[in-house]
């Protein structure tokens, strides 16, 4: 059985020592320039990710399994909440009696760039609430907007590719707010509906909307993975339109407009 590792792994995986005194000169309620950076590395899976957050509004994410790279404007909220987190915490040190990570077990730190200098502090419940709401916020961001297919990927190598099992490509799909909105290259054929992420594990739900005609071999969930302007959507199928049976497809691919 394979199992599942979750995004956010404590530093706590040793002991570790707060020490807070050297915290509280840099964080004052003063503070108003610094960045958060979140690193896992490591595992039997090579698990890679991390996560930037910065005073102006970077907001940054680069992971493996699901593969995600993207780089987007944090909301005002979302920055508030990083500030409030600067401000509160606490340095620590790794106390780990080997000195080193542990064999195939990912490891985890957070930083803190603040006035001059770097300090790694405490993975607490607020560091954990702030990291998965940038995270989702930074996936959520950056899949919205309008993206144009370029290119797609069969589920098998085709024994041969004719005219009469290909479909015209998808000439604009729009990702607004848990709506989508699909128009087809050469046709006047269109598909509304709604969709929801889970970002967790990169899964995407499309679902025309109540009361619209769906092609029939219409099938709206996979998963998704976005890596700078390119999107790939895997197990969509938005349904065939001129071809003779459904294409042997599997993977989907657009580039932002």
């Amino acid at each position: 059985m394979r199992r599942r590792v979750s995004w956010l792994i404590p530093i706590a995986l040793w002991p570790t020592l707060a020490l807070s005194q050297a915290m509280g000169q840099a964080q004052t309620t003063r503070v108003q320039e610094w960045t958060l950076k979140y690193v896992l590395v490591g595992g039997l899976a090579g698990v890679t990710r991390s996560l930037t957050l910065s005073h102006d509004g970077r907001l940054a994410v680069t992971e493996r399994f699901p593969d995600q790279r993207v780089e987007v404007k944090a909301s005002e909220a979302l920055i508030a909440k990083g500030t409030a987190f600067v401000r509160s915490a606490r340095e620590t040190t790794s106390t780990n009696p080997r000195g080193r990570a542990l064999p195939d077990v990912p490891y985890a730190t957070l930083t803190v760039s603040s006035a001059g200098g770097d300090f790694r502090v405490d993975f607490t419940p607020a560091a954990n609430a702030l990291l998965t709401d940038a995270r989702r916020e930074a996936i959520t961001r950056a899949i919205g907007g309008a993206w144009s297919q370029s290119g797609w990927t069969p589920c098998t190598p085709p024994q041969q590719l004719t005219a009469s099992n290909v479909d015209p490509p998808i000439d604009d799909l729009r990702l607004t707010d848990g709506t989508f909105a699909v128009t087809w290259r050469g046709t006047t054929a269109d598909l509304q509906g709604r969709y929801s992420l889970s970002v967790e594990n990169g899964g995407i739900e499309l679902t025309p909307e109540p009361g619209r005609t769906a092609p029939r071999d219409f099938s709206g969930k996979g998963t998704f993975s976005i890596t700078g302007s390119q999107l790939t959507l895997r197990n969509v199928w938005f349904g065939t339109q001129q071809a003779r049976q459904k294409p042997n497809i599997c993977e989907l691919t657009f580039t932002r407009k």
